[in-house]
């Protein structure tokens, strides 16, 4: 008990050094453009300062707390570039949705201390949910195809989503809102191929963001070659593969003294490409105009 309260003694008297002392011994750190931070998944968050090609030279350092947590702590995963903290990473244990979210960072030259401005955070509001994966396409009656997916947000309740489709003959991308994890496309023209891709954003009932997540791994349907494949010198057709969902595990960080590439830490694996080959089906002009695929590992 005595443990714990004088670390909460301690802690007291770090917050009020930070937002009474700190603050007046300088300006905002030239260069400066403020702490963003951004809640990965609920998986983990970032909190970055300055500009990361061109920051000053200092020694910087992170406290955070929480609005009902009087305790302040210093960062534990530092995000270095080029030798200087510019960032740092929190563990999911760390974050506390739906409570107020302060940090200060300081940048030391010398004995001069210089402040980057913050706000208060309601980390609810900054989170940036995994892209949507297992887009899966089936060919309904009357030219008509629903296209569903999968949410690797842990909370489905609290994600809307949006869908883009265009043709092979279109320029620009159709865009509609969706708040489940179905969609239909009321008609599809036989000669043409069309793409699809789905992104997810935190709904109005569990935050305030728009922060959306990236694009999908894109989802094909239709043939190129749909035409050729009705001629009497046709005998397999080509179709697109599935795309690849491969993706890198971010390696464990150092410790708070010790370099951390902010590349593994700021990002979450999200599959940015799709890996085509070619694949042989029996052909028929019925089969070829009705391709099916599901998004995922071959």
């Amino acid at each position: 008990m005595r443990a714990r309260a004088a670390q909460e003694g301690a802690g007291m008297i770090l917050a009020v050094l930070l937002l009474c002392g700190l603050g007046q011994l300088g300006t905002a750190a030239p260069g400066s453009q403020g702490v963003k931070c951004v809640v990965f998944n609920d998986e983990y968050m970032t909190c970055m300062w300055g500009d990361q090609e061109d920051q000053p030279a200092a020694n910087y350092s992170l406290y955070y707390w929480y609005q009902h947590q009087p305790a302040v702590t210093e960062c534990r995963r530092y995000l270095r570039h080029n030798g200087i903290n510019t960032g740092c990473w929190f563990s999911h244990s760390e974050i506390t949705l739906f409570q107020t979210f302060r940090v200060h960072v300081n940048a030391s030259h010398g004995s001069r201390i210089q402040v980057i401005p913050t706000y208060d955070m309601k980390l609810q509001d900054l989170v940036k949910p995994d892209p949507p994966v297992n887009l899966t396409l089936q060919n309904m009656s009357n030219h008509q195809l629903q296209l569903s997916w999968h949410t690797p947000y842990p909370r489905q309740q609290c994600v809307e989503h949006a869908v883009r489709y265009k043709s092979n003959k279109d320029t620009d991308w159709t865009v509609h809102g969706v708040s489940g994890q179905l969609f239909s496309f009321p008609s599809v023209d036989e000669e043409k191929k069309y793409t699809f891709q789905v992104r997810s954003k935190i709904n109005q009932y569990c935050g305030s963001t728009q922060l959306w997540s990236e694009w999908s791994v894109p989802m094909y349907w239709g043939n190129t070659m749909a035409h050729k494949c009705g001629s009497s010198s046709c005998r397999r057709c080509p179709t697109p593969a599935r795309p690849s969902t491969s993706s890198s595990t971010p390696t464990r960080a150092t410790s708070r003294n010790g370099p951390v590439s902010p590349r593994t830490w700021w990002r979450a694996s999200h599959p940015t490409t799709a890996r085509a080959s070619a694949t042989s089906v029996s052909c028929s002009p019925r089969r070829a105009r009705s391709l099916l695929l599901t998004a995922g590992p071959p």
